[in-house]
């Protein structure tokens, strides 16, 4: 990572892993997911 940043690759990595677990979990109950700036997932 960029020597400026304070963000760590275990932080990335959990954040990314909670954000698939959410979006498994919301889509698996037939929901859609909206992220701004992201897009729609249905």
């Amino acid at each position: 990572m960029h020597e400026k940043c304070t963000v760590v690759l275990v932080d990335v990595i959990a954040v990314i892993t909670a954000l698939n677990d959410e979006l498994y979990e919301n889509l698996s109950n037939g929901y859609a997911v909206h992220l701004d700036s992201i897009g729609y997932f249905i």
